[in-house]
């Protein structure tokens, strides 16, 4: 031993680093290792988070479809009655002779409304008249 006596403690202290080494180089890789873990599962929670937002997204977009084709569908509603009310009242001809002329005569119809009488004891009876109209009853 005497001659090989410094090889082999250097090589026993060679040994021992490089076990040293080793040991904190698994270390190193466990903890890269949890850390990719946590890394892969923080990731496959925000694809859930995503995959929810993203279907609402959808939702909305969806609704807003819906809305856009109730909005036009309301627009041609609207402009049919505004073209209705729009519309002049029926007017009745008449052809009055004059002088051997004719001349048509152009008289606007106004519907006549029925006032609606309810039956005695009836509380829609009881109604207050307006200024200028007759109250039930009176002569």
């Amino acid at each position: 031993m005497g001659v090989f006596g410094p090889v082999i403690e250097e090589g026993q202290r060679s040994s021992q680093v490089l076990e040293r080494r080793m040991m904190s180089t698994e270390k190193t890789m466990d903890g890269t290792q949890r850390a990719l873990e946590k890394f892969a599962s923080a990731i496959e929670v925000y694809a859930e988070h995503l995959k929810s937002h993203t279907s609402a997204i959808q939702g909305l977009s969806e609704a807003s479809q819906e809305l856009k084709k109730g909005a036009v569908e309301q627009n041609k509603v609207l402009t049919r009655l505004s073209e209705v009310i729009g519309q002049a009242r029926p007017v009745r001809e008449e052809v009055i002779p004059v002088r051997e002329e004719v001349i048509p005569v152009r008289e606007e119809v106004i519907p006549k409304v029925e006032k609606v009488q309810f039956p005695p004891g009836c509380v829609r009876s009881r109604h207050k008249p307006t200024r200028g109209e007759p109250i039930f009853g009176a002569s």
